[in-house]
C-alpha cells in the first residue's frame, strides 16, 4: 500500500483497534504519549472520524520582527487530507467557521485543537472533522496570538505531535502513530479488525455465544509477519 492507501485503511478502523495494535507491538507503556482522550479533545460531531498526516501549527504572541503565518495561506498550500494540530491560544478560540469551511473546500482532513473554537453550530455543519475541548466566544483579537511556528513539533497536552506523524481520531479520542510504526500497526490492525468483525457476527447469530467469543478472544495475541 502507498501512504494514501494506508491512511484510507486507518480511517476505516476504530481508534480502539489501533490502540490494541500498538499494545501488541509492545507500546503499552507509551499510551500516555500516543493518545489523548475526549475529556481534553473531542469531536464536535460524535460520528466524525479522520486519519491523516499531522502538521503542527503553533500559536503565540509574536515578538517584534518575528515571522508569522496566515492560516488561509497554510490551508491553501497544504496537501489534501492534511490534519492541522493547533496549540497555543489558551482559553481563546483558534478558529471559526470561515477557516473551517475554507479548509473543507480545500480538502483538508481535520482540525485538531488543544483548546477552544467558536461558531460551533456552523463548524459542526460544514463537514470538516473538528476536534477540540469546547466552544468559546473569546476571539484571539487584533493583537492576540498569531501563528509563530508551522510544521515543527508541538506539545498537544501530554502528547508531542511531530510533523509526519499519522493522527487518527474518533469518538473515543485521538491516537498518534509514529511513521516508523505505521506498517506494523496496520499489519496488526488488519487482523484485529477481522476479529472484531467476527465478534459482531457472533452477536448477530446469537448461538453458542460465550464459547465462540472465547475462541475469538484466544486469537488476540500478536501475529507475526
Amino acid at each position: 500500500m502507498d501512504l494514501q492507501e494506508k491512511i484510507q485503511f486507518l480511517a476505516s478502523c476504530d481508534t480502539s483497534f489501533l490502540a490494541d495494535a500498538l499494545i501488541r507491538l509492545g507500546q503499552s507503556d507509551r499510551m500516555h504519549e500516543l493518545t489523548v482522550d475526549t475529556s481534553l479533545c473531542a469531536p464536535l460531531n460524535r460520528e466524525d472520524h479522520f486519519a491523516g498526516v499531522a502538521v503542527p501549527v503553533q500559536f503565540g504572541i509574536a515578538k517584534p520582527g518575528q515571522k508569522t503565518w496566515n492560516l488561509f495561506d497554510l490551508i491553501s498550500s497544504s496537501p489534501p487530507g492534511t490534519v492541522f494540530v493547533m496549540n497555543g491560544c489558551g482559553d481563546r478560540c483558534y478558529t471559526g467557521d470561515v477557516y473551517a469551511k475554507y479548509a473543507k473546500l480545500a480538502g483538508m482532513g481535520a482540525f485538531v485543537v488543544a483548546g477552544m473554537i467558536r461558531d460551533v453550530k456552523d463548524i459542526a455543519k460544514c463537514g470538516l472533522p473538528v476536534f477540540c475541548k469546547g466552544g468559546t466566544t473569546a476571539a484571539k483579537g487584533g493583537q492576540g496570538a498569531k501563528i509563530v511556528s508551522f510544521d515543527q513539533p508541538v506539545q498537544f497536552y501530554h502528547m508531542t505531535v511531530n510533523p509526519g506523524d499519522i493522527l487518527v481520531g474518533d469518538c473515543d479520542g485521538l491516537i498518534r502513530i509514529p511513521p516508523e510504526l505505521l506498517d506494523d500497526v496496520i499489519f496488526q490492525a488488519e487482523d484485529i479488525k477481522k476479529l472484531e468483525e467476527a465478534y459482531t457476527q457472533v452477536f448477530l447469530e446469537g448461538t453458542d455465544v460465550l464459547r465462540r467469543l472465547r475462541e475469538i478472544g484466544a486469537q488476540k495475541d500478536v501475529i507475526r509477519r
